[in-house]
């Protein structure tokens, strides 16, 4: 039985970890990746008021990244 997988949470967690790793280095580039990747999924970590649905495209190869 394959579980379901959740990627909108998964990756909302993995970018709020990883904004907090990268802001906790003082190497200014590792700030900017930070930064970065806030602004890359903004709309995911802070959806707008109301917005109950995000569109994201999923790959299921399971031979993906192999």
């Amino acid at each position: 039985m394959n579980a379901k997988i959740e990627p909108v949470k998964q990756v909302v967690d993995w970018s709020i970890d990883r904004i907090h790793q990268l802001s906790d280095i003082s190497d200014i580039e590792s700030q900017f990746d930070a930064v970065a990747i806030a602004e890359e999924f903004s709309e995911w970590i802070n959806p707008e008021e109301g917005k109950k649905e995000i569109e994201y495209i999923c790959l299921e190869n399971q031979d993906f990244g192999n």
